[in-house]
């Protein structure tokens, strides 16, 4: 799978331009899938699907916009990052109200 974006600021910088890209990055960075990120520039942005990152190429298939992209991979791939914190967040929410005190005393 293909994750075209702009390049960082650095090699080792983790500073990404957009905020979009961001968060599709940190979705696929999340979900465990292997992605690669093309050197990109300015140019490049003129071929992607709507003019604009971030898009994926996998398959043979290409996806635009961060949020579309993530419900095409959810829907392909399966969605990992469903169900896991419930638990614990429930048990927390659950939890916080009972133990701690409203008020100081």
């Amino acid at each position: 799978m293909t994750h075209a974006q702009l390049p960082a600021r650095s090699v080792t910088a983790l500073v990404i331009a957009s905020p979009f890209c961001m968060k599709l990055e940190t979705y696929l960075r999340m979900a465990g899938l292997q992605f690669e990120i093309p050197a990109a520039s300015v140019r490049a942005i003129g071929g992607a699907p709507k003019g604009k990152l971030p898009y994926i190429e996998d398959a043979g298939r290409t996806a635009a916009d961060s949020t579309l992209v993530i419900d095409y991979l959810k829907a392909t791939y399966g969605d990992p990052l469903d169900g896991w914190p419930i638990t614990w967040a429930t048990s927390r929410a659950r939890w916080m109200p009972r133990c701690t005190p409203l008020s100081p005393t």
